[in-house]
């Protein structure tokens, strides 16, 4: 399962760039309160994160949020993972 990761809160990138839109206006699910337990609760065999916004902080190693995703079985593309269907 392949799922949109771009933003971890609705407000991230409005944190760096006041003014923005939030990540639901935008149409992008916040992986902090709507799609990581979605996720987590999924039976499909691989789930991965694509699409992450540089503002992620998933895309930082040894961060609170990168453990939660990986603590959660759900891989982040970002990270030269190869993708095969």
């Amino acid at each position: 399962m392949i799922f949109d990761g771009t933003f971890w809160t609705d407000g991230e990138l409005a944190a760096v760039r006041p003014g923005t839109r939030s990540a639901r206006q935008m149409n992008h699910l916040p992986i902090s309160d709507g799609s990581l337990e979605v996720l987590r609760q999924s039976r499909a065999s691989r789930k991965i994160y694509t699409h992450i916004n540089n503002t992620n902080p998933i895309l930082m190693p040894g961060t609170r949020e990168r453990a939660q995703v990986e603590q959660a079985g759900i891989e982040i593309a970002h990270d030269g993972l190869e993708i095969v269907l």
